[in-house]
Order: structure tokens, then sequence, then C-alpha cells
């Protein structure tokens, strides 16, 4: 079987599209680091290796019971208080290699079970109905998205059909290949 756990920027954009993951615009991710400082590129330490902290970003606008849901999100990764409840929409999926890493504590899986929270919460009167909703949220990540972070993605596309998911990476060293140049550097894709 396949012993990783992430694809890099490109593999897991190719798999996010694959998955019907959009990628977000350029415009969205310069908007999205204007907006929140902590998407900034950061400089490599000169004192050693660190552990990288992920931040992760979301503008949502969704209509879900007759209302308009606007709004932004942000997550970063680890345990930012004892109050963070365990995952209740979303599965996170172990992964090979950092078999012991808790996934749901990935920024990008913490934003995306914030998001389903909001929506199922707006439902007023009863229990949410996620196909009906409809909208957008793009989402910007420091980084390449591990395959758990994926896997939620795809859960939250399957769990919300109506509300068209985007993803764009914002590489701490520089911008990642955008899969649509992809073909001209002869790279694969995932509709070749």
């Amino acid at each position: 079987g396949l012993r990783t756990d992430n694809l890099g920027a490109l593999g897991t954009r190719l798999l996010l599209r694959r998955m019907g993951v959009e990628e977000a615009s350029p415009a969205f991710l310069a908007a999205a680091v204007r907006r929140c400082s902590r998407l900034m590129p950061q400089a490599a330490s000169r004192c050693g290796p660190l552990q990288p902290r992920v931040h992760c970003y979301a503008e949502y606008s969704v209509e879900l019971g007759g209302r308009l849901l606007e709004g932004t999100l942000e997550r970063t990764n680890g345990l930012q208080d004892d109050t963070v409840p365990r995952p209740r929409w979303l599965r996170p999926v172990a992964l090979p290699i950092s078999a012991f890493v808790e996934r749901e504590l990935c920024a990008e899986f913490q934003l995306l079970e914030a998001a389903c929270e909001v929506f199922a919460r707006s439902a007023s009167g009863g229990p949410p109905a996620p196909q009906a909703a409809r909208g957008s949220m793009a989402l910007a990540v420091t980084g390449a998205s591990c395959l758990s972070c994926a896997c939620a993605a795809s859960q939250f596309r399957l769990l919300w059909p109506g509300v068209r998911l985007s993803v764009g990476m914002i590489c701490r060293r520089g911008d990642a290949v955008p899969v649509s140049q992809a073909p001209a550097m002869g790279l694969a894709t995932a509709s070749s």
C-alpha cells in the first residue's frame, strides 16, 4: 500500500480536484493573506528545526433554510485549549506515517468541522438538511494538506453537496505549482 501522509502541494491539489474540490482563486488567496496575517509566509528559522504551525482561513457564503450565512473562520493546528470537542461531523483518517498524530487537530480538519457546526446551528427548528444548503466556501492553508485532511474535504463535500468547496495552499517557501500549469510542465494531472 501507499505509505505516506502527504502528497505535497501539487499532488494534494490533483487529489482534491479529483474529489471535486476546486482550487481557490489567486484573488481569494491574496485577499486571505491581507485579512489573516498568520497566512503570511514566514522565513525559515536559523536556530534549528521548528515544528511548523499550520494556519487555515476560510470565507463562506451559504444559504440554508432561507437564511444567508456569511462569515470567516480561522484555525491553527494543535490543541488550542481544553475545550476542543471531539469531531461530530467528520472522521479523521489514521495514516501509516505518524500514526499517533491526532489528525482531528490539523488546522484544515478543525476548520471544516467548525464550518459543519456553523451550518448545522443555523438550521432553525429541527435537524439541518445539508442537501438544501447552497453556496460556497473558500479555504486557504499554509502548506500542503495531509491525506486525512484531503479526506475531510471529501467528507465535507459529500455532507454538504450544494456547497462549492475550494482550497488553496500558501506554501511557506513560495507559491506551489497551480494545477492548471502542471500539463505545461510535463506533469500528469487527474484529467490526463
